[in-house]
């Protein structure tokens, strides 16, 4: 990995946000991302997962709840670059 950013940055992304909603329980939230300049707008909401907080800090998810997060990733990030026109 590299350690100095080269600030290359494509115009949609995905942002995944967290929320606590109570003290054992959070959700993850993943928007699709429009860049303007050096900002990033909401193009619209994707969906959310609810997980138990401990769950999230010690990494002890399931095998299928961390691959359905990577597929959630991957999907959106190619409907948004085919989208884009790139």
């Amino acid at each position: 990995m590299a350690e100095v950013d080269d600030g290359v940055r494509g115009e949609v992304g995905l942002l995944v946000s967290i929320t606590e909603l109570e003290p054992s329980k959070v959700r993850l939230v993943f928007d699709r991302v429009r860049r303007e300049g050096t900002q990033w707008k909401s193009i619209e909401f994707s969906t959310f997962r609810d997980l138990p907080k401990e769950a999230l800090l010690q990494m002890s998810m399931s095998d299928d709840d961390l691959h359905s997060f990577g597929l959630v990733m991957t999907a959106e990030l190619a409907a948004l670059l085919e989208t884009s026109g790139k």
